[in-house]
């Protein structure tokens, strides 16, 4: 599950429940810059035998809501940082033995705008 507990003793809530498959359950969680958002990677529903460890990215808004997928799958997802501005989203990927070798990625615009009211 994924929670948020406030420092000050107030309610926990659950804001997203899921089941990791084998033994990569780690998952990568990021704020927004607003702190409306919750952004995390979980192994993809939709493995293939030739890319085992395919992850995806999702968002969570706050304070409720199901979890959306962004569209990005990447081989085992990690390190996840939203740049201050909210536009910019830094990350790692790696596949040992898989091929396409590991690449470095720059997205620009990907996320939406933080001051877009919905």
């Amino acid at each position: 599950m994924l929670k948020i507990i406030p420092v000050d003793g107030g309610e926990v809530k659950e804001v997203h429940s899921f089941m990791q498959v084998g033994g990569w359950g780690l998952v990568d969680v990021a704020w927004s810059p607003d702190g409306q958002d919750v952004f995390f990677s979980e192994i993809s529903s939709e493995q293939k035998g030739d890319k085992p460890f395919d992850w995806e990215l999702f968002k969570v808004s706050l304070p409720g809501g199901p979890a959306k997928k962004l569209g990005l799958v990447m081989q085992r997802f990690r390190s996840l940082s939203i740049h201050p501005d909210g536009q910019r989203i830094a990350f790692a990927s790696h596949a040992l033995g898989v091929e396409p070798a590991p690449e470095v990625w720059v997205m620009e615009n990907f996320l939406p705008r933080s001051d877009e009211k919905k």
